[in-house]
This record gives C-alpha cells, sequence and structure tokens, in this order.
C-alpha cells in the first residue's frame, strides 16, 4: 500500500497544495481491518496525529471504500472529520464501464427475451430491456460513444494532477456537461436522428426527461449550510470552525473579492493578504486538502515498477561486478582485463 499525504502550504510566498510521497506500506492482510492497522501504525510511527486528517481518498476497492467494514469507515469512527472523497478518476471510469456492460445487458436481455421458452421469463427480460435499460437517453449515448471517450479522457487526465481541488474539479466537470449540452444543441443531428431510428425500431419514444435546474443560494441556505459545516467538523463539542463567524465572513467576503473568475488557491491567497477572515481561511484550507483523487497514489505504483526493475538491474551488475574482481584476483598472472572477466562470468565460463 502507497501513502500519500495532502497539505495545504501557506508559508510560501504563494499558497500552493502539495501531496508528498511518504513510502509503500507491506500488507499481510488486505481487509478493510488489516489495512487501517497498517495506515494507523505508520501515522504513529511519523508522529502524526489522526484527529489532524480532514480528508481521505482511495481507490473504489471495497476494502478501502466500504461504508461498513472499509478503510474509510474505520477511519471515521476514529475522526468523524476526515470527509471522504471518492477517487474522481476511478469513478469516472467506473462510470464509463458501467454503461458498457449495460450496452451488453441490454442486448442479452433482448435474445433472452426472443429465444427463452419461459414466458415470465421472457418478460421479465423484455420489460427490463425497454424499460429499464432501453430509454432514449441510453441509446443516444450509445450513439455517441466514441466522441464522449475522447472528450471524457481529456478531462481525465487533467483530473490526475496533484494540485488538483475541488472547485477546478467541479469546473472541469461542469465544462464537460456544458460540451455535451453544446453538442446537443450544435454538432449531433446526424447522431439524433440514428438514435430516433432506432428508438422507433424499439418501440421507445423519442423523448429526453425533463431535468431540474440548481438555485443560486439564498442567505438563509448559505447560513444552513455553514452551521452544517461546523456540525461536520465538531468532535467531543469543539468544532474547527464556528459556523455563524464562516457565514458573517462570507457575506462579507462577497463584497470585497475581485470581480474575475476565482480559483479556491486564488481566494485563499486572496485571504493571506488582507489577513482579516480567519474562519473562512480555515474553511478553505480544509476544502483543498480533500483529496479529489488518487492519482499520486496510483503513479507512485508505476514508479515502483521502474525501481524494482532498476534494483533487480543493479543487484545483477554489482554482483557480476564482484564475480569479475574475484576472477581477475585470481587470473591476475594471466592478466584477465575486467571487461573479459565480466563477459566470462557472464557465460559461465569461470
Amino acid at each position: 500500500m502507497t501513502i500519500i499525504l495532502r497539505y495545504v502550504d501557506v508559508l510560501s510566498n504563494v499558497v500552493c497544495i502539495e501531496e508528498s510521497f511518504l513510502g509503500f506500506l507491506d500488507v499481510n492482510d488486505t481487509t478493510g481491518q488489516g489495512l487501517y492497522d497498517v495506515l494507523q501504525n505508520e501515522l504513529n510511527l511519523l508522529d502524526l496525529d489522526i484527529n489532524n486528517v480532514r480528508g481521505q481518498g482511495y481507490d473504489n476497492g471495497s476494502n478501502m471504500k466500504g461504508k461498513h467494514q472499509g478503510v474509510q469507515k474505520k477511519l471515521l469512527d476514529i475522526n468523524s472529520r476526515a470527509f471522504y472523497t471518492p477517487c474522481g478518476c476511478h469513478s469516472l471510469n467506473l462510470t464509463l464501464c458501467d454503461m458498457a456492460n449495460t450496452c451488453g445487458k441490454a442486448k442479452a436481455l433482448l435474445q433472452v427475451a426472443k429465444n427463452d421458452n419461459d414466458p415470465k421469463i421472457t418478460s421479465e427480460a423484455k420489460s427490463l430491456a425497454k424499460n429499464e435499460l432501453g430509454n432514449f437517453e441510453f441509446i443516444l449515448a450509445l450513439v455517441i460513444w466514441y466522441e464522449m471517450l475522447n472528450t471524457i479522457n481529456l478531462i481525465s487526465k487533467q483530473l490526475q494532477s496533484k494540485d488538483m481541488f475541488i472547485d477546478v474539479a467541479m469546473e472541469k466537470i461542469m465544462g464537460l456537461i456544458s460540451y455535451f449540452k453544446e453538442y446537443k444543441e450544435n454538432g449531433f443531428l446526424n447522431a439524433l436522428q440514428t438514435a430516433k431510428d432506432i428508438a422507433l425500431e424499439m418501440g421507445i419514444d423519442p423523448i429526453f426527461p425533463k431535468k431540474q435546474k440548481l438555485l443560486s443560494l439564498d442567505d438563509i441556505t448559505l447560513k444552513s449550510c455553514c452551521m452544517s459545516l461546523e456540525t461536520s467538523l465538531k468532535k467531543d463539542e469543539q468544532s474547527d470552525i464556528d459556523g455563524n463567524d464562516l457565514y458573517v465572513e462570507l457575506k462579507l467576503l462577497l463584497h470585497l473579492l475581485p470581480k474575475e473568475k476565482l480559483t479556491a488557491i486564488d481566494i485563499l491567497n486572496f485571504l493571506k493578504r488582507v489577513d482579516c477572515f480567519p474562519i473562512t481561511s480555515i474553511t478553505y484550507k480544509i476544502m483543498l486538502t480533500i483529496p479529489v483523487t488518487v492519482a499520486s497514489a496510483e503513479q507512485s505504483f508505476s514508479k515502483l515498477k521502474i525501481l524494482k526493475s532498476y534494483l533487480r538491474s543493479t543487484m545483477t551488475q554489482e554482483r557480476l561486478n564482484g564475480l569479475a574482481l574475484m576472477t581477475i584476483e585470481r587470473n591476475m598472472l594471466d592478466k584477465v582485463t575486467y571487461e573479459d572477466a565480466i563477459e566470462k562470468v557472464y557465460f559461465n565460463e569461470y
């Protein structure tokens, strides 16, 4: 298991997000409890208080993300303020896999409905294929599969950067949504027509379901969110923030922030300069500390493969060097050269 710490560096001239690789941990028990015990022991050895954790992220393995016995639940039982965030990249990939699997299931169900002799099974399979999997939105998603993968692949790579944080990740996802909205309006009339033809053949109405739009936060909702955050960051009747103070600071901050579009780090840099919004600063530090993806952890395993290959090669070379030197010592009178000795050792001539 690899362990990486994510934190916000506010001591440098410009606020920045850091992710520090602490090492690879030997794991013998891969259950949620076993992995958690290794993690907790490592934090203790590093003299890091587990109660100071404000965010945790893992891959989507059940032993890591499980809500009953996973590592994230074990940590939350000790520290309820360690917000768990599923890896955005893993979730995106799983969404695509589910869509692909669902496509296969739809075909399989239609095949069952056509060939099975049991009327009940035939009816249920046909109902699932047409009602659950065979709606017009799903058919259209299949038609534009290629375009989706190209665009999503680009966003997925951007999400893997170590300085990715929640507001930028949301911005990227919203940009992805905007792309598809624009594509829907201007770019895929041919795909739309193809989807309509397929839907009509399947007896499905070629219409989209209506969706509600999000509303902006009013004062009451904003204050409610601030108080909820205070509760979420509370342990033993003590919280990292005061909800009322956060609400007051945010209301004032709205009038002081520059008008241009700002990221969370931009805002935290602004708060650092003005130095009069302590609760909001803490809130932004916590938000930026929460991991969006576990891409850094995945990349560390890629480095491990390189490291293993390097060590294996180095150890082999050191062994050859040692044998060659001993060979030269034994054959000094024959004036065997170092290169000759290496070659002879390699081909087992000594």
